[in-house]
């Protein structure tokens, strides 16, 4: 099965039934576990066919792939005219929305190899085979769905790694600090995501920038600011990104007294706060258990009335 959700992946001219493949082809990895191991070279291959751009849904030959079949993306070409730039336009961004779905697979499948091989095993592939296509990715020139899908596609790499993505979490920050000033609310939800995965997946490689992370997740915290209005889930996860620098930097790196009031408003009984994603009160009540000192398990207890107002939500 898995050779061929990764040939579908890679070969398929439907951008759907190729990011369908690719999906269905992490979940097995993902129940297999090791057994997925013979199958690991076909599916990073297939991966880093989306990440170069050259899987067949996103269209690399001039209208059709090598065997002949049509391409999905539709290509540029034509003489000039105004109808033609209207064209143009369209089909970057029906080749923009593509790459993005297609980008959605590749980061379920990477991580899942990395949780399947096991840190040490997969992150020499990701070194070699990977890195470098999904920085380029992430780069200023890429259309907003593109470099939204990358970030968060390193945002779980990076967690299943661990202390192996501390290289390219350095790499990476200054990537990461621009996305979270974007205007575009899912590039900064992803990147405040990737930025909590990156400092505590490699404490030590980010924490040179320490400073400018709380400078650019200062804004997006606030509950009454647009962006916590507009999309709530950009002000979780920035507030959980700043949750876990503060549990994984090193002891004043950051000022206590300028993160607490930020976590401390998101997290209400009230409901002034607009905390909506269990997944972040945890980290954030053990930062906030942490500085005032009460134990781990007070800290646990404590984040229950949130998480049960966050899922009944």
């Amino acid at each position: 099965m898995l050779p061929t959700l990764a040939h579908a992946l890679k070969r398929d001219p439907d951008a759907a039934a190729a990011a369908a493949a690719g999906g269905a082809a992490a979940e097995v990895v993902e129940v297999v576990g090791a057994a997925a191991a013979p199958y690991a070279d076909a599916l990073g291959d297939a991966a880093g066919a989306v990440l170069s751009g050259t899987a067949r849904a996103l269209g690399s030959g001039a209208g059709s792939d090598s065997d002949g079949e049509e391409s999905t993306v539709p290509h540029g070409g034509g003489g000039g005219g105004g109808d033609d730039d209207d064209d143009d336009g369209e089909e970057e961004e029906e080749r923009g929305d593509a790459e993005a779905l297609l980008l959605g697979a590749a980061a379920d499948i990477l991580p899942a190899l990395a949780r399947a091989l096991g840190p040490d095993a997969f992150a020499p592939v990701f070194d070699a085979r990977h890195a470098a296509l999904l920085a380029t990715r992430m780069a200023a020139d890429q259309p907003d769905e593109v470099r939204a899908a990358a970030v968060g596609a390193f945002a779980d790499v990076a967690l299943a790694l661990g202390a192996r993505a501390a290289r390219h979490a350095a790499a990476a920050a200054p990537a990461l600090l621009r996305e979270l000033r974007s205007p575009n609310d899912l590039c900064r939800r992803n990147a405040a995501y990737a930025a909590g995965a990156a400092v505590a997946s490699a404490p030590e490689a980010f924490a040179p920038h320490a400073g400018h992370l709380l400078e650019a997740l200062a804004p997006l915290l606030h509950p009454s600011s647009a962006s916590c209005s507009n999309d709530p889930g950009v002000g979780d996860n920035a507030a959980g990104a700043l949750a876990r620098a503060l549990l994984a930097l090193p002891a004043g790196s950051l000022p206590a007294e300028a993160v607490l009031p930020a976590l401390l408003s998101r997290v209400r009984p009230e409901g002034s706060g607009c905390l909506g994603d269990p997944a972040e009160a945890e980290p954030i009540m053990r930062a906030l258990a942490a500085v005032v000192g009460v134990p781990p398990g007070a800290a646990a207890a404590a984040a229950e009335p949130f998480v049960g107002r966050a899922a009944a939500a």
